[in-house]
């Protein structure tokens, strides 16, 4: 397997690195072991640079194109969205590209 806590532990620092404070995670199916690892990475870099976690900013759900999407567009809705999102696979990926480019960002 991957070393989950610490591929997102950096995804997260190096978005913090350019300068996002509000970053948003969509991870696997809650309860897994996988998702479980790298929300622990996605806390704890948020947490060594001192941004306080907003739990509006996480969505969890099977990594596919659809749910990337819905999730994506609901974060990115919000009275104060995110400005970077961590999407925790590629199919997941390809649905938050899509979701911004539906609002034109």
């Amino acid at each position: 397997d991957i070393d989950n806590e610490g591929a997102v532990r950096r995804a997260t620092s190096h978005l913090i690195d350019l300068g996002h404070t509000r970053i948003a995670m969509i991870n696997g199916r809650p309860g897994a072991t996988y998702a479980l690892h790298r929300d622990k990475g996605y806390r704890e870099a948020l947490q060594s640079r001192g941004i306080e976690l907003d739990p509006q900013l996480i969505a969890s759900g099977n990594f596919t194109d659809e749910l990337g999407f819905r999730f994506a567009r609901s974060l990115l809705e919000q009275a104060n969205p995110p400005t970077a999102i961590v999407a925790g696979s590629m199919m997941t990926a390809l649905g938050v590209y899509r979701a911004v480019r539906s609002l034109g960002l």
